[in-house]
């Protein structure tokens, strides 16, 4: 037989592919840190950049005087502060009328491109929060090392030393809390009869893992890179070790902006009338510092 006709010698009468209707989504991480700090306000009218915190020591000690003597001096308040100054935080994506044109997944237009921009804004906030945890104060783990339930254990112990009380949080990147499962399923003793650390071996979830000990965990791939990439670097803390703060746009509609009712994130569309292309620059103004250090402590564990 000859001259077939099959797939493989057809090809004028067929288009090199066909796209699929659905649209699929990599694999991706959400942003969640706004949820894991102290919000200090906005810089919006306020005349300065900068936020500063004041803060007070309340742990002066009263002292036994006997009777008819005199106090053996004055105590001064014990006072503190940090800043915080909101900076830009930016993404541009520039699309061609034709583009937009032909475009048949509904992405390539303002809204659609706009709520994209949107999330990378948030993960950006996420890196400032991220890069902050590795200003706490102390270190549990060991550089090159799985990390374990007894660095879980020295990070915990280190904010009960410090009366650091609240709702404790770990930040981890996934690696790390991999590592923590895998000890976790050798614990021998009292521990392993608990059941939330039974459940640590079977939590999924895309950023909360669930609780152990009473501290929440929370995994993000923004978790940085430490000692030249040798090490993931976690944190766990008290909420209220870290804080943010933003700087809201007031909205313009003369230029085209884009920006939802008391919100704070803006997008700004530019038409080049003489490419037939179309910008859209979402901004947004936050910033993150670490407010009391000693609320928190770093977790450094091997990489890989």
């Amino acid at each position: 037989m000859a001259n077939e006709i099959r797939v493989s010698t057809s090809g004028d009468l067929l288009t090199a592919n066909i796209l699929a209707k659905e649209l699929e989504l990599l694999l991706h991480q959400k942003p969640f840190a706004l949820d894991l700090m102290t919000f200090r306000g906005d810089v919006r009218g306020s005349g300065s950049d900068t936020i500063k915190v004041r803060q007070i020591d309340q742990d002066d000690i009263g002292v036994v005087v006997a009777e008819g003597a005199s106090i053996a001096g004055n105590t001064a308040l014990t006072d503190a502060s940090y800043t915080i100054t909101p900076a830009r935080i930016a993404i541009k994506r520039t699309f061609s009328d034709m583009m937009g044109i032909v475009d048949s997944t509904g992405l390539i237009d303002e809204v659609a491109l706009a709520r994209y921009n949107f999330m990378a804004i948030m993960k950006g906030v996420h890196a400032l929060f991220a890069t902050a945890t590795q200003s706490l104060t102390g270190t549990a783990g060991t550089t090159g090392v799985d990390m374990s339930a007894s660095d879980f254990f020295v990070a915990q112990q280190a904010l009960q030393s410090r009366k650091a009380n609240g709702r404790v949080i770990a930040h981890l990147h996934q690696e790390q809390f991999n590592n923590l499962q895998t000890d976790l399923r050798g614990e021998v003793g009292p521990w392993q009869l608990v059941p939330a650390v039974q459940e640590a071996l079977a939590f999924k979830g895309d950023n909360f893992k669930g609780m152990l000990n009473g501290v929440e965990i929370w995994t993000s791939d923004q978790a940085p890179d430490v000692n030249a990439g040798a090490d993931h670097g976690g944190a766990m803390f008290v909420k209220g070790a870290i804080a943010y703060a933003q700087g809201s746009a007031k909205p313009v509609q003369m230029r085209g902006r884009s920006i939802a009712p008391g919100g704070v994130i803006y997008t700004d569309v530019d038409m080049n009338v003489d490419s037939a292309e179309e910008s859209l620059v979402t901004n947004g103004f936050f910033g993150v510092s670490v407010a009391q250090a000693a609320m928190g402590i770093k977790i450094i564990t091997d990489h890989a």
